[in-house]
């Protein structure tokens, strides 16, 4: 098994591992190092003088003297196992600031037999991949797999797991609920510019952000800017409900040793399935939130339940509901990518984990990227809920009618405004949700 990684990450396959090498070693256990500590461990192991690693330096990394080492400097009262109070002691030694919820999820995951406490056998069992196990490794990866996939929107977030699971899923649906609805009741007039902007007449020359918000505030007033957030409440709601209900329904169900074995990629799977449930239902409110939003200016504004009446009579309740399907899990994925690319790069540069703002800058470029390259899907997606008829021989057709008549062009009008919302949207979110949940 160590033979096979050495090969892995030995890409020349010339028998030696390098710094980029080691760092991929500690990246497949699960634990970030910078470039310098790959370096320095490199300068420490390492014999040969052009300091690369052969596979017998390279198997003593694993030795199990590093694993029982972590387990004493962790078992503070010298009992042989670790309780939640020492693990919950560890990280805060370490300046890790981890909630009791958390901390009650990593420990349920070592403690395999259930008897309250990890002894040394569950502890080596959980973390025997991870070379030189220090406390830091050890700490960094089982708070991965406790924590498991974070996306980082306001629209998908991490389901918390708790003894209580009830209560657990309450309070997730509360907190995800409430920093959607204050995130996006916040930048609605945003959100409505950029609908407006998607779905202008393809004949007509693009308005810009500050021609669209004139014409809405002489004709309509300060409340025109909001027109459709009823139904983006009523939706953002109804989402987290569904995402928090699927999500925990799928990690109860799917087996323990899958999630142990493939953490990441289970919670990122059940995320994403969770994600296209959730959108399937909430879609009619979408469809209403687009027709409340492009209403001829000036127009009386129908209500919800007026609109989702006439979609459903018009038979427009689910127009488009394949494209967006088919950007949900492509989006999550793309944008979970870019922000673990970006926060390890900057990881390596300062030598230490990303402060909160940084987190947050992170999270806003890495949607930024996701947003623009599914935002076609999106823009055709959106002139199709809202005209009638505009698609009559499918969604592929009238892109290619688009691409060759007005232009790709089209397809990214409105882009400008929505990266203009998502530092504020995710700052916001983060900043409720984060609020509520402490």
């Amino acid at each position: 098994e160590l033979w096979e990684t050495f090969c892995a990450v030995d890409e020349d396959a010339n028998g030696y591992l390098t710094a980029p090498d080691l760092r991929r070693v500690f990246l497949r256990a699960g634990v970030v190092i910078s470039a310098a500590e790959a370096q320095r461990i490199l300068g420490v192991t390492a014999k040969d003088e052009h300091k690369r690693m052969t596979f017998d330096e390279f198997r003593r990394l694993y030795s199990r003297q590093y694993l029982r080492r972590t387990f004493r400097e962790l078992d503070t009262n010298r009992d042989g196992q670790l309780s939640l109070s020492e693990l919950r002691a560890g990280f805060a030694r370490i300046g890790l600031r981890v909630s009791d919820q958390v901390v009650a999820r990593a420990f349920e995951l070592a403690d395999r037999n259930g008897n309250d406490a990890v002894g040394f056998a569950e502890f080596a069992e959980l973390f025997r991949d991870i070379p030189m196990a220090d406390c830091n490794k050890v700490s960094q990866r089982w708070l991965q797999l406790a924590k498991g996939m974070d996306c980082g929107t306001d629209f998908v977030a991490e389901v918390p797991d708790s003894k209580d699971q009830q209560v657990g899923l309450l309070w997730f649906i509360t907190a995800s609920s409430a920093s959607a609805v204050v995130s996006r009741g916040l930048t609605a007039p945003l959100e409505r510019l950029k609908i407006m902007q998607q779905v202008q007449p393809v004949e007509s020359s693009e308005r810009g952000l500050v021609q669209l918000a004139r014409s809405v505030l002489a004709q309509e007033g300060v409340r025109g800017l909001f027109a459709g957030n009823s139904a983006a409440m009523v939706r953002v709601v109804a989402f987290q409900a569904g995402m928090g209900g699927f999500t925990w329904a799928g990690m109860t169900y799917i087996p323990e040793r899958w999630q142990r074995s493939h953490n990441a990629e289970v919670r990122g799977a059940t995320t994403c399935v969770a994600a296209m449930l959730s959108t399937i239902l909430t879609y009619p409110l979408d469809s209403a939130r687009a027709a409340m939003a492009v209403r001829k200016l000036g127009g009386a504004e129908l209500s919800l339940r007026a609109t989702l009446w006439e979609l459903h009579r018009t038979q427009q309740l689910y127009r488009g509901l394949s494209l967006n399907i088919l950007e949900t899990a492509p989006f999550i994925v793309l944008q979970s990518v870019v922000f673990e690319s970006l926060r390890q790069n900057v990881h390596d540069r300062l030598g230490q984990p990303p402060s909160a703002l940084l987190y947050l800058v992170i999270g806003s470029l890495a949607a930024a990227v996701a947003q623009s390259v599914m935002y076609p899907l999106d823009s055709l997606r959106k002139r199709i809920q809202t005209t009638p008829g505009v698609a009559p021989r499918g969604a592929l057709a009238y892109f290619w009618t688009l691409v060759r008549g007005p232009g790709p062009r089209v397809l990214f009008q409105g882009l400008p405004v929505t990266i203009l919302m998502l530092a504020p949207r995710t700052s916001i979110a983060y900043l409720v949700r984060d609020s509520l949940w402490k």
